[in-house]
C-alpha cells in the first residue's frame, strides 16, 4: 500500500487514479490528518501531491520527509518536488514566468530509469510560480530541465527519492503514465497487473 499525501489539491485524485492504473494500491490522506506512528507499518512508499502555497505551509509534508526520507521510497509532484528540494538544502524562489496550465518541452537524462520508454519530444504540463535553485549544492541531481534550464525532475544520489515539477497526471502530459509506471516498477511497488491504456 502506498501513501499519497493530499496537500489540498484538485489534482490529488487524478494522481491517485494514475497510480491505480499502473497497478498500485494507494491510500489518500490529507496533510493534516496523517497518523505518523502508522506510516512504516502500513505503507511501502510515499507520494507527495501538488498543492497551493509553499512546502512549509503544507501540513505534515516537511515532517513526513524528515521522518521517512531514508526509510521509504518517495515520489514528489510539483509542491512535492519543492518540498524534497527544500528539505535537502535547495532554495525555493519565484519563477521568472508563472506557469499555470501551460506546457513546456522538457529535456531529460535518457539513462535515468524514470524516463525509460519516454520518446522525445517530452512535453509536460506545469502549474507553478515557484522554482528550485541550488540543487547542485545538495545530494540531489537534476534529471530533467526546460530550455531555460529550469529543473523539472530530480533524484537523490543515494536514496529512492525522485520528484517532478510538472504534473504527470495532467492530460497535457501525454507520457505521464509511463513515468509513474517506471517509479512503481523500479522500486517494486505494484500490487496488481497494470492496466496501461
Amino acid at each position: 500500500m502506498l501513501l499519497l499525501i493530499d496537500n489540498y489539491d484538485s489534482f490529488s485524485y487524478n494522481l491517485c487514479d494514475y497510480f491505480k492504473q499502473c497497478g498500485a494500491q494507494i491510500q489518500v490522506v490529507r496533510n493534516d490528518e496523517l497518523d505518523m506512528t502508522t506510516v512504516l507499518s502500513k505503507y511501502s512508499g510515499i507520494i507527495i501531491s501538488p498543492g497551493p502555497g509553499k512546502p512549509k505551509d503544507a501540513g505534515c509534508t516537511m515532517e513526513l520527509i524528515e521522518r521517512f526520507y531514508d526509510k521509504l521510497p518517495v515520489f514528489g509532484v510539483c509542491l512535492g518536488m519543492q518540498a524534497i528540494g527544500e528539505f535537502f538544502g535547495a532554495t525555493l524562489q519565484r519563477a521568472s514566468f508563472p506557469m499555470h496550465g501551460k506546457v513546456s518541452e522538457v529535456s531529460y537524462n535518457t539513462n535515468h530509469p524514470l524516463f525509460k520508454g519516454i520518446t522525445p519530444p517530452f512535453v509536460a504540463c506545469r502549474y507553478h510560480s515557484l522554482i528550485l535553485s541550488g540543487i547542485e549544492q545538495t545530494p540531489l541531481v537534476t534529471i530533467a530541465q526546460t530550455k531555460m534550464n529550469e529543473p523539472m525532475a530530480l533524484a537523490h544520489n543515494d536514496l529512492p527519492i525522485w520528484a517532478v515539477q510538472f504534473h504527470p497526471e495532467a492530460i497535457l502530459t501525454p507520457q505521464g503514465l509511463i513515468l509513474i509506471n517506471n517509479w512503481l516498477t523500479c522500486f517494486s511497488l505494484k500490487d496488481t497487473k497494470p492496466v496501461l491504456g
